[in-house]
């Protein structure tokens, strides 16, 4: 045997970023990594959050789209019942929920021995939670020789309500990665089978804290342990039961469940919140008990079926009226005298119901428009709604004699319009709203009304002996008076980031208040030059130099990130080392100056910067070994920084076949399987580093082997 090798060298230094997720109890965690790497100066992309979502589906179609698409928090309804003929994979990593609402997934096939109808599960990180917000609804089979409805591979199945009428079993695992709750739901076998509902097959993970189970479901010979702290007992059912409950669970028919008010009809299905509580906890629906509603569309009376889940067990009904809301218009024109209550306020008939006072003692107060709370009672209570709080118009009523308004003058007085009412008052409109006494209705005699004043300016320059004067003129008579202010001068000297100026302040005091006025004269900033910048490239980082800025307290190192400006570092020095950078990309950096204790973030400055190029580096063979005896080769070679895996290729037939690419990261050698004597191979070794392959030059690099 002999071989040839081509030597290359693997290009960069390259971070890898290896995230793990949630590892439900019983998952082999050895292969996962745990570490995070970060690049300086490279551009994060935002990932977006999408919001839950509801999908409505009535075809097998429209639902296995749904559940291979859904995102973390959907939810999937069937709005109709369908049929399954065979095994479909659902495979998603997100965590969604199956709401049969009412309907039912039925499982056919041809043949009539084990039939594979069933949904195939095959994600690590799936959670599917099933639950029927209907009532009847969940998976059933057509065909008896239906071995199973669900097939979970790996990922979490979580059965939580619905009825599952399944074959040989309901579900069943086929790896130690599948996790199966069972918190919930009616299960019943087609015909006996000695496993169980549940069949495990490998080392798959059940937690059974509840559900109710037909006798044929053979649940006293389940292969399966109970969850801790839980166990069986008799439901009292004669279709179901057996039960599964935690051992000092409570009855749910112990919990206060307030009733549910009459509910209006709206054409859809009413799913009203239900308010439980057992002494002072609130139970919460989905993990403390699930609900399911009958006869929940049309005006009537609709169930609500509550099953007891995790703390609680068992099972009750609520029911609750669906009612129309009736036609009515609000009575208009009704009248009440002052100071009577709502019994002298008359309301109107109609011919489908009665009108009545919430209260009809209530007092209408004074004279005016209001609006006072009333009930309409339809003659047909059964089918619909009362109708309490309608706001209804009533007008209370006073006779008035108007004063007509006279207006003031600076000495004289006058008197507002006000009105005389009958009931000896006075008020200030014709509605008895606003009272006042009679001596408010007087107006005193004006006097002069300044408005503010003008101010006069001695001078428009720098000084500190500027003057300056009030002028205060009657808004009415327009007499005016001045008065001379008194002026504080204020200089604030100008910096190399902000102009400076002189602040003027005048204060003069007349007819008992303080009047001031501010006026400013600009002096120009400083002129500030930012230091010239050089560099030097390097490997992964670049050397800056500056220039000195007179009077500078220290610089700082600016580069530009994410859209804005970021202090990178800084000091007393005129240098800097920004490393850290990766090979052959441009970075944009200023260098900013600290004077007088202000930073002046002058970026006029900036130049763009990239480090040397890194050499490039190659998966190295250091050695072929063979085996002659079964026509084999092992492959050796070096250790490429950074790489996630190795992969092997051979070029076959005019092009590159990959063999084997699930190489690990800590292991660089492999062994071929059994080859044909006096072939020769032309082979490749690649690394996958940051996601990639490295793929350039792979006939340079390529090495032939000859198997003998």
């Amino acid at each position: 045997m002999k071989h040839d090798v081509t030597k290359r060298t693997l290009a960069g230094i390259l971070s890898v970023l290896c995230i793990a997720g949630a590892i439900p109890t019983g998952i082999n965690t050895n292969s996962l990594c745990f570490t995070t790497a970060v690049t300086a100066y490279a551009d994060a992309e935002q990932g977006s959050v999408s919001s839950a979502s509801v999908h409505e589906v009535s075809t097998l179609d429209e639902f296995l789209t749904a559940a291979n698409s859904a995102q973390n928090g959907d939810t999937i309804k069937l709005t109709d019942s369908f049929t399954v003929v065979g095994n479909y994979t659902i495979n998603n990593d997100k965590a969604f929920t199956v709401d049969f609402n009412g309907n039912m997934i039925y499982f056919d096939g041809e043949g009539n021995y084990k039939v594979q109808s069933y949904f195939y599960i095959n994600n690590n990180d799936a959670h599917i939670t099933f639950l029927d917000s209907g009532y009847g609804g969940g998976m059933s089979v057509i065909n008896p020789c239906v071995v199973r409805l669900i097939m979970n591979n790996s990922g979490t199945v979580e059965l939580l309500s619905g009825t599952y009428i399944g074959g040989l079993d309901t579900i069943r695992t086929n790896t130690n990665n599948a996790h199966v709750y069972i918190k919930g739901g009616y299960y019943d076998l087609l015909k006996e089978d000695d496993e169980g509902p549940f069949f495990r097959n490998g080392n798959g993970h059940y937690y059974l804290t509840g559900g109710y189970y037909t006798e044929r479901s053979n649940m006293s010979d389940t292969r399966f342990d109970l969850a801790e702290g839980h166990e069986y007992y008799e439901t009292g059912n004669e279709e179901y039961p057996l039960g599964i409950r935690k051992t000092d669970a409570t009855a749910i028919k112990d919990a206060e469940i307030e009733n549910i008010s009459d509910q209006e009809y709206t054409g859809s299905k009413i799913m009203p919140n239900l308010n439980i509580t057992f002494g002072t906890r609130g139970l919460r629906e989905n993990e403390d008990y699930t609900v399911s509603y009958e006869n929940n569309i049309n005006v009537g009376t609709a169930t609500a079926h509550i099953h007891g889940i995790g703390d609680f067990c068992g099972y009750i009904t609520k029911t609750f009226s669906i009612k129309k809301t009736p036609e009515y218009s609000i009575p208009q024109n009704v009248k009440a005298p002052f100071s009577s209550t709502l019994a002298n306020a008359k309301l109107p008939t109609a011919d489908n119901g009665t009108w009545s006072w919430e209260n009809s003692k209530t007092s209408v107060g004074n004279a005016g428009k209001k609006t006072f709370k009333a009930v309409f009672t339809p003659k047909d209570t059964e089918h619909y709604l009362t109708i309490s709080g309608i706001e209804v118009p009533v007008t209370v009523y006073h006779t008035y004699q108007k004063v007509s308004a006279v207006e003031p003058t600076c000495t004289a007085s006058g008197n507002i319009e006000y009105y005389i009412c009958s009931d000896g008052k006075y008020y200030t409109d014709n509605k008895g709203q606003n009272e006042v006494s009679l001596k408010d209705t007087v107006l005193p005699a004006k006097g002069h009304t300044y408005s503010e004043p003008d101010w006069i300016w001695s001078d428009q320059t720098a000084s500190s002996s500027i003057t300056a004067k009030a002028v205060f003129k009657c808004q009415d008579c327009r007499y005016a008076e001045t008065v001379n202010a008194y002026v504080t001068t204020k200089v604030m000297d100008p910096t190399y980031i902000s102009n400076g100026k002189y602040v003027y302040n005048a204060t003069v005091k007349f007819g008992g208040k303080t009047y001031t006025a501010t006026k400013e004269i600009t002096i120009n900033k400083l002129k500030y030059t930012a230091p010239a910048i050089s560099y030097e490239k390097g490997d992964e980082a670049v050397k800056l130099t500056w220039s000195n800025v007179d009077g500078a307290e220290k610089y700082g190192v600016a580069g530009y990130v994410n859209g804005k400006w970021v202090v990178l570092a800084e000091g007393e020095g005129n240098s800097y080392v920004i490393k850290g950078l990766t090979a052959g990309k441009q970075y944009k950096v200023a260098v900013i100056t600290k004077i007088n204790g202000q930073w002046i973030k002058d970026v006029s400055n900036a130049i763009t910067i990239t480090p040397k190029e890194a050499p490039h580096e190659y998966p190295t063979i250091i050695s072929v070994d063979y085996d002659q005896k079964f026509h084999q080769f092992r492959l050796n070679w070096t250790k490429i920084k950074g790489a996630q895996n190795y992969g092997i290729a051979v070029y076959m037939a005019g092009r590159w076949k990959i063999i084997n690419q699930n190489i690990p990261a800590d292991t660089t050698s492999f062994t071929s399987p059994k080859l044909k004597a006096g072939q020769i191979y032309k082979v490749v070794v690649c690394a996958k580093v940051n996601g990639k392959w490295d793929t350039a030059e792979l006939s340079k690099r390529a090495f032939n082997v000859a198997v003998n």
